[in-house]
């Protein structure tokens, strides 16, 4: 027996929004790795994503701290 598969389209599909309303704008995203961090901070204030890529190391992890600190301040 076999099935065959139709695309489905659909057809009042809404169009995807290009940005998202801030809910919280003094919150920041961390994407944790074993050899680097992606940080994404509060949004600069012409709207546009703030992110920064840490190492792992003590010394950057302090400068990932110090970051998300200044940028919350700025904001």
């Amino acid at each position: 027996m076999t099935v065959s598969k139709q695309k489905v389209r659909r057809q009042d599909a809404a169009p995807l929004p290009t940005a998202l309303p801030a809910i919280q704008p003094l919150v920041a995203g961390i994407d944790i790795g074993s050899s680097q961090h992606w940080v994404c901070g509060p949004a600069r204030e012409n709207g546009t994503p703030n992110v920064r890529v840490f190492g792992t190391t003590t010394g950057q992890l302090n400068e990932l701290a110090d970051w998300l600190r200044v940028s919350a301040t700025v904001s």
